[in-house]
């Protein structure tokens, strides 16, 4: 069910502006949604006839920063280099959480932000350029993956997410805010159980996480297209 729920994700990607109206077409774990009418007019006067063209379509920006990146970033670029050479996903997301210099880089020339209600209808939907989009959600912190903008000061909030390819080489990652309950057995970096901001155990393969990113096939690597988020207890816009 997880995988049929990542492939749907893939295979969406339909937006067109007709009557103006917005509609998004988003299979996401068996569901769709359209975006409210109110959207349109957020367009500011975009000639309401033309259709926005399909991802795979796009072309990223190339942007190029007159300093050069520090000795960090370099690996990271390097590595993120090798994982698109080796067709790594896993080894290049790990990259791309790790470094701006990657993410700038591997980022389409603008990136779809969608909010989704908690049954999985489109809330919100607009379209934000690379240089003006702020809001990756998962960094690096020393070993472990965190949230960037934690809502409950105090408490040590971690990321955890799965990753999947579809056939058309673009992929998908889930991930899930979680705390550990500090109760292992084992050593190194065992945290103990992991909860869910709903106070859920956490369960790898459940369709409710806190959002998705999407990753399309661009060239012989990828670049990062589509920030979703949906609403649930302790989630973020």
């Amino acid at each position: 069910h997880y995988l049929d729920m990542a492939q749907q994700l893939l295979d969406r990607t339909t937006l067109k502006l007709k009557s103006g109206l917005i509609i998004l077409v988003l299979i996401n774990v068996g569901c769709s949604g359209e975006a409210p009418a109110a959207n349109a007019a957020a367009e500011g006067g975009k000639d309401q006839n033309a259709e926005i063209p399909a991802l795979s379509d796009r072309k990223p920006e190339q942007q190029n920063s007159a300093a050069e990146p520090d000795i960090s970033d370099q690996m990271s670029l390097k590595t993120a280099e090798t994982a698109c050479k080796n067709g790594d996903p896993n080894a290049f997301f790990d990259a791309f959480i790790q470094s701006k210099a990657v993410q700038k880089k591997y980022t389409a020339a603008s990136v779809e932000k969608v909010q989704l209600q908690s049954d999985f209808t489109v809330n919100h939907w607009e379209e934000v350029k690379a240089d003006d989009y702020t809001a990756f959600p998962i960094k690096m912190a020393g070993y472990y993956r965190k949230f960037t903008q934690p809502i409950s000061e105090g408490v040590d909030e971690h990321v955890i997410f799965e990753l999947n390819q579809g056939q058309n080489e673009a992929f998908v990652v889930e991930w899930t805010r979680v705390t550990y309950d500090g109760k292992f057995f084992g050593e190194g970096d065992d945290l103990g159980t992991a909860y869910t901001l709903d106070g859920k155990p956490y369960k790898s393969g459940e369709s409710m996480t806190d959002g998705q990113l999407l990753f399309e096939a661009a060239g012989d690597c990828w670049n990062f297209a589509l920030d979703t988020r949906h609403s649930r207890n302790g989630a973020s816009n």
